[in-house]
């Protein structure tokens, strides 16, 4: 059978035999919006548990937008040019909006970027989050957890903020999107940092698609609680990132109705583990192995593992730009096992960016990763206890020797947005 993935911007094929292949899971099929712009219109038109933006600000506020980065497919070219209209409508002059780039510790985006993205530069002034310049932070105080809380000093200083994003699953928030925009995309590293330690991230309660006891999101919601945080705009989009459905208003409110239709949307069942799990990322997330890793741990840490112990994962991404983030991979490069990884990560904690690593190393505790199509040297990903291979086909040649010509076959083409619940 001839299997399709998403691969950069482009597709790859492959062939699974009929009496090897377990199933291919996608999100729900489900209409889009017939228009985008006019979505959009209609949910800042009808903000939920919140009035429109012509009541709540007033000339002479300072108003920061926070925005996704390049690594969210969030159409901020059609909700930042609606934001905008409006707060002129309301009175405000374009003099006083920033829109700061919510990076985390994501690179920054370049100028060139951020004009094919926001599609605002000619209009306010656009800026990326610098979460190691102090300077441009601004210490808010520190949560009930005893974490510090540095913020973006544009949002920090700014009357009014609003969050843009887009409401996907997320390893430890459950959903990205709201609060998180903030709390995470316009924190400083050392929030960062806090927020990413194995007491948030590796419990109970802080798991995909699950905001209910999870300790993640409860510091995030108190971190953005600390900002002028007060209107939202969130979207979910399908697997081919084509607008849904658009929720405005209430940061709260409006976050977990959208959350609501991504859960119908993103959350599939599986009958039973696989030997071989087949998974493409696409972009922008394949722009890099820290991004495209979450393919396979999203696949690990869903409910049950999709994967049998001793089975084979092939991770399909051509990772442009490399590992992505030096802190993820030198903790694997320096670590002699994937399990000296993990207790590495208990004993002494991370640095922003190591629980990515920490994530990965307790998925290859569990089973081969083999990368596919990466433009990443083998030799490196060895050194990360990867496999590598050039096609699928070659990946699955190699699989199969691991796990015997009878081995069953799950392929998720869109490993970021579709949640396997096993069982």
């Amino acid at each position: 059978m001839r299997v399709v993935l998403p691969f950069g911007k482009g597709r790859v094929r492959f062939e699974v035999s009929k009496k090897n292949l377990l199933g291919i899971i996608e999100p729900s099929r489900t209409r889009v919006a017939p228009d985008s712009i006019s979505e959009i219109r209609r949910a800042l038109s009808n903000p939920i548990s919140s009035e429109g933006l012509k009541g709540l600000v007033g000339p002479g506020e300072k108003i920061a937008i926070v925005a996704t980065d390049y690594t969210r497919p969030c159409p901020e070219d059609i909700i930042l040019p609606a934001l905008l209209d409006d707060l002129e409508a309301a009175g405000i002059d374009l003099e006083d909006v920033v829109v700061v780039v919510g990076t985390g510790v994501h690179r920054p985006m370049a100028e060139e970027e951020m004009r094919e993205k926001y599609r605002v530069l000619d209009r306010v002034r656009v800026v990326n989050n610098e979460p190691f310049n102090e300077e441009k932070l601004e210490y808010l105080g520190r949560t009930s957890t005893g974490g510090p809380i540095y913020i973006n000093r544009e949002v920090a200083g700014a009357d009014f903020v609003i969050a843009v994003g887009v409401v996907e699953p997320h390893q430890y928030a459950g959903f990205s999107g709201g609060r998180k925009l903030v709390a995470v995309g316009a924190a400083g590293a050392k929030t960062i940092t806090h927020i990413h330690q194995p007491k948030f991230i590796d419990v109970r309660g802080a798991r995909l698609c699950n905001l209910k006891g999870n300790p993640f999101h409860n510091e995030l919601v108190e971190i953005a609680s600390k900002t002028n945080l007060k209107f939202a705009v969130n979207v979910v989009l399908d697997a081919r990132h084509k607008l849904v459905r658009c929720f405005a208003g209430e940061p709260t409110a409006s976050f977990e109705e959208a959350t609501k239709l991504a859960r119908e949307l993103y959350v599939q069942k599986v009958p039973e583990p696989a030997d071989i799990l087949v998974l493409g990322v696409g972009h922008p997330k394949d722009v890099d192995l820290y991004q495209s890793s979450r393919g396979f741990t999203y696949a690990y840490f869903a409910s049950k593992p999709a994967v049998k112990r001793g089975g084979v994962i092939v991770l399909v991404t051509p990772c442009p730009e490399g590992t992505g983030n030096p802190a993820f991979e030198n903790l694997l490069r320096r670590s002699r096992t994937p399990s000296e990884a993990v207790k590495k990560g208990r004993e002494i904690g991370f640095e922003a960016g190591e629980q990515r690593a920490y994530m990965a190393a307790k998925v290859l505790e569990h089973a081969k990763v083999i990368v596919v199509g990466s433009s990443i040297p083998p030799g490196v990903l060895e050194e990360m206890f990867f496999d590598s291979a050039k096609t699928v086909d070659e990946a699955l040649a190699k699989a199969f020797k691991i796990v015997g010509k009878n081995a069953k076959v799950l392929v998720i083409p869109y490993s970021l947005l579709t949640i396997p619940m096993v069982g």
